[in-house]
């Protein structure tokens, strides 16, 4: 039999019936980082009480159906993977700011007559 529930889309996963699954959409279009970032959001999932591996998910905006699934939960401690994801979240900083800072950088005059990308 088919369950409608409400799920939460949050940095760690799409939570729904305490279990956290994920998506191709969910991946491709950051959703976990959004969450992250501008907070969690609702959405409408559809489950089948015999087979808690899956669950389809009602996208928001198109209202398509995407296959979600669950994710395992390993052997890592919550504290080791609390460190590899703020270390992931540093490293996307710091290469948000380089390439914001490559960017700006301001053109000069060569002597030469030329104009030249400063350097760092």
């Amino acid at each position: 039999m088919n369950e409608i529930g409400i799920g939460r889309v949050t940095e760690r996963g799409i939570v729904f019936n305490e279990l956290r699954y994920s998506c191709d959409a969910a991946i491709k279009h950051q959703w976990f980082e959004k969450a992250r970032t501008e907070g969690e959001w609702m959405v409408i999932v559809i489950s089948v009480k015999s087979n808690l591996e899956k669950i389809l998910l009602i996208e928001p905006y198109s209202r398509m159906l995407l296959d979600c699934n669950v994710i395992q939960p390993n052997s890592v401690s919550a504290v080791k993977l609390e460190k590899y994801f703020d270390s992931i979240q540093k490293l996307k900083a710091m290469r948000s700011l380089r390439q914001n800072r490559n960017r700006k950088a301001p053109r000069q005059i060569n002597p030469e007559g030329g104009a030249t990308e400063r350097s760092h």
